[in-house]
């Protein structure tokens, strides 16, 4: 900037100002001012002085525009205090502050871009075992079924089976129950009949011999043959069991014998030498 107070230097180049400089000789002027013969100006080398002092003087304004505005900006900044100095700390350190979030922000960001890929990867594995597991429950859950319908249509099967066989074992059961008191009962009917037709004809070879000529003289004579009584046909069980029963008639009583006296009572020994043995006369096993 330039201070108007100083004095101008006049820079005009003529011959009336010349005139006044101590140094100035016309006839060194006039030498100057007189125009070299063509012959002797080298007009490739004043271009080349010419560009470069056209080259020097831009860069002379270049550099003067470039000090001005830069003396402009210093003249146009305030004087820097403490508070300005800590205000620049702290816009700086918010600036840094910045930078370190974004920076934060953005390792945050792959980071939950990494754990969300990594999430969906193990999910869709988690599912895929989850539906392999499924279907393999489901196949044995399938498989234990049909087992456990085989085996209990088996345990059924078996338990019709059963069922109809111990129907079967209870009716031979009870038929041969039957049978046996069947057996039982006609043995002891048996025996009974033959105790009876015993004792009767062990009472009347008992009897006293009686006058010759009567009833009783008739049947035994002394010294004669005795004339066979005439006994009933004897049925046993298993005969009975094949065919039907047959009811006594008169001829099972017991022959008519004339009056006298009454038979002598049976005694234990008697009993137990008349009575036959059940197995003997039912030829197979007593029934209990």
């Amino acid at each position: 900037m330039v201070d108007d107070d100083e004095p101008v230097e006049d820079v005009r180049d003529d011959e009336l100002t010349r005139s006044g400089d101590p140094g100035w000789d016309p006839g060194t002027a006039a030498g100057a001012d007189a125009a070299p013969e063509p012959d002797a100006v080298d007009v490739p080398a004043l271009r080349a002085r010419l560009a470069a002092a056209e080259q020097a003087r831009d860069e002379a304004l270049r550099r003067t525009d470039a000090l001005t505005e830069a003396l402009a900006d210093v003249r146009s900044r305030p004087v820097e205090t403490f508070g300005m100095r800590a205000d620049k700390i702290v816009r700086m350190a918010q600036h840094e502050a910045d930078q370190r979030r974004r920076a934060v922000e953005q390792e945050a960001a792959e980071v939950h871009a990494r754990a969300h890929a990594e999430a969906a990867r193990i999910t869709a594995d988690a599912v895929a075992d989850a539906e392999r597991i499924r279907a393999e429950a489901r196949a044995d859950a399938e498989r234990a079924a049909a087992d456990a319908a085989r085996e209990v249509e088996q345990v059924r099967s078996m338990g019709t089976v059963a069922r109809r066989e111990s129907e079967r074992v209870a009716d031979t059961a009870a038929s041969m129950h039957a049978h046996v008191a069947d057996l039982r009962r006609g043995v002891r009917e048996e025996v009974a009949r033959l105790h009876a037709l015993l004792g009767a004809e062990l009472g009347r070879l008992d009897r006293p011999a009686r006058p010759p000529g009567g009833g009783a003289h008739q049947l035994r004579e002394p010294g004669g043959r005795p004339v066979p009584a005439e006994l009933p046909p004897v049925t046993l069980p298993e005969q009975r069991a094949a065919g039907p029963r047959p009811s006594p008639g008169p001829a099972a009583a017991s022959p008519a014998s004339p009056a006298g006296p009454a038979p002598e009572p049976e005694t234990a020994a008697l009993r137990h030498t008349v009575r036959p043995d059940p197995a003997r006369a039912s030829g197979g096993p007593v029934p209990g």
